[in-house]
């Protein structure tokens, strides 16, 4: 603990260095260029963060402007402007943005001008006065993966009133000619020393909550306390059920079931504030890692498998074969987010229904789509807001029915906003639900694309059988993306309709033969084997999965 605190002080000591050695620069420089670069490189060290820019406010032309730069002036009109710089401007609120393409408002245009590879950003108008002076900036690209912290931005607030006199310096015709004059130079070093002895304060702050306790010891002591209460609960409610079933006097009774009833809420209580406990510390510990995509969508829909046999269900798993083979994310997050979903939706559904998980290479990027898609019981569309909301269940009759602590749901929505998405419910009572969200993901530094289909002489025929219609629809969406016309893919249902024409061609592991083999050889035509019924436990139930290795064959010449 001493060691971090010595660390802390040392760290203070270089930030103070840096804020009085900059004022000082900035004081003995007439070189707007040159100020504007030492203004950019204070604001990346105090934030830590890899890029920032310093936009001042034209109000006469209601435009925003850069310092020159290699002799380009960058100008941004406002009028009738959009994106999230816009907002800031329109609202005169800043804000954080941890996975900025991935905002409503985002136009590549006016948000990433430079078209780097943008991952966070923090936005602050700068006001004086309720007058807007300009707005600052502070933004990362996927190189440095930061995301940014409510004290991230309080340093860029408190940089405010500094970044305002360097304004004045470089543009003293910007300054209110009705307010008192000031000398720039002194209030430049007064506003470098206020900024000085709040980071101090700040660093203070943490120093002693770190004195006091850590995080994760204040989590240990919860555990351990709300264990030792949930373990007499746990008694207390079975000696309340065995005297339930001993006694006949109504009167005791009333009392016995309403003591049960409190004896069942702290046990519910404490499992809920346990499982908050296990979230928090999963939230701590995530980070982004490489996955292999596949593997790692297979591994999470062959968990459930087993349940789903044992209620006769039919589970659809879609994985896009077009999704990169590997891609960065924060994986712990994720599989927490997909397990509750689908062991929501299979709490949720009747024996005999029908459960579907799809994850599909987005149309607008580097994002997955993904869904997980019920015939079970449904959400009141009046209660679709509020069921996102922890510790909050439906109906009394099923909670009854249906155990849990009501955090599922929440955690879900929290984690996908985590990364920059939205749960979106689609749900009619007694009809189902769908829950879709949209994430972005990056791709590792080596990662090599595979190249679209151009051989249009190229003719496709698949050998289709019964009951395999959904794998059919997925296998032939996969290849037209790939890049294959409609025209070049023919679907058959007897080898004897194999045409001459045909150059590759796609069937199932039970469909093959020596008679189809024997039949290709002499024809001179590809073959793909593909496994229909992966993860299968019995005839009717079925996960489609198509891999991604399958595509190499229509590579060959």
């Amino acid at each position: 603990m001493y060691k971090d605190m010595n660390m802390n002080q040392d760290i203070s000591i270089e930030l103070k260095q840096v804020i009085e050695n900059s004022t000082i620069e900035i004081n003995n420089n007439d070189n707007a260029l040159e100020i504007h670069t030492i203004v950019e490189n204070l604001i990346i060290t105090l934030t830590d963060s890899e890029f920032a820019s310093l936009w001042i406010f034209d109000e006469d032309n209601h435009v925003l402007i850069q310092e020159p730069k290699a002799n380009l002036i960058r100008k941004l009109c406002m009028l009738r402007q959009k994106g999230v710089i816009a907002k800031a401007f329109y609202t005169l609120e800043g804000g954080i943005y941890n996975y900025l393409c991935s905002e409503k408002e985002y136009l590549p245009s006016t948000d990433n001008p430079n078209n780097i590879k943008m991952k966070s950003k923090m936005i602050l108008p700068m006001l004086d006065n309720d007058r807007l002076i300009g707005i600052v900036t502070s933004y990362c690209s996927v190189k440095k993966m930061k995301s940014f912290q409510k004290k991230d931005m309080i340093i860029l607030e408190t940089l405010v009133p500094f970044l305002i006199n360097v304004i004045y310096k470089l543009h003293p015709n910007r300054k209110d000619t009705n307010s008192k004059k000031v000398y720039i130079e002194e209030k430049l070093e007064k506003d470098s020393t206020e900024i000085i002895e709040i980071i101090e304060k700040i660093e203070s702050i943490e120093n002693t909550h770190k004195m006091i306790q850590s995080p994760e010891e204040v989590l240990d002591f919860v555990a351990k306390n709300v264990h030792d209460i949930r373990t007499p609960a746990n008694s207390l409610q079975g000696f309340l059920e065995l005297l339930e079933e001993e006694l006949d006097n109504p009167r005791l009774l009333d009392y016995i079931r309403n003591a049960k009833e409190s004896a069942v809420y702290i046990n519910d209580l404490s499992t809920a504030i346990l499982e908050n406990i296990s979230n928090k510390r999963e939230e701590k510990t995530s980070k982004i890692n490489s996955i292999n995509t596949f593997n790692f969508f297979a591994s999470i829909a062959s968990n459930f498998s087993a349940n789903m046999y044992q209620k006769s269900m039919y589970f659809n798993v879609y994985i896009d074969p077009m999704l990169p083979k590997e891609l960065m994310i924060e994986n712990i997050l994720l599989k927490r987010t997909l397990m509750n979903l689908l062991s929501n939706a299979y709490k949720f559904t009747p024996k005999k229904k029908s459960i579907s998980l799809s994850i599909a290479k987005s149309k607008k990027g580097n994002m997955l789509d993904i869904y997980v898609k019920d015939t079970g019981i449904g959400i009141p569309i009046e209660k679709q807001e509020e069921i996102l909301e922890p510790y909050i269940k439906l109906a009394q009759e099923r909670k009854e029915k249906y155990e849990g602590s009501g955090l599922g749901l929440s955690i879900c929505a929290k984690y996908i906003a985590d990364f920059g998405g939205k749960l979106n419910i689609q749900s009619n009572l007694n009809e189902g639900s769908l829950f879709s969200f949209t994430i972005p993901y990056t791709l590792p530094s080596t990662y090599e694309y595979c190249p679209k289909i151009l051989n249009k002489s190229l003719s496709l025929q698949i050998l289709s059988a019964k009951n395999n219609r959904p794998t059919l629809e997925n296998l032939t969406k996969t290849v037209i993306d790939m890049g294959l016309n409609e025209e070049q893919i023919i679907l058959i249902e007897e080898i004897e309709k194999i045409s001459y024409k045909a150059t590759h061609l796609i069937c199932f592991q039970h469909q093959l033969n020596q008679e189809v083999i024997d039949l290709l050889k002499v024809r001179n035509i590809k073959l793909l084997v593909m496994e229909e019924t992966f993860l299968s436990l019995i005839n009717n139930f079925s996960i489609y999965f198509l891999w991604k290795r399958t595509l190499s064959i229509f590579k060959q010449p």
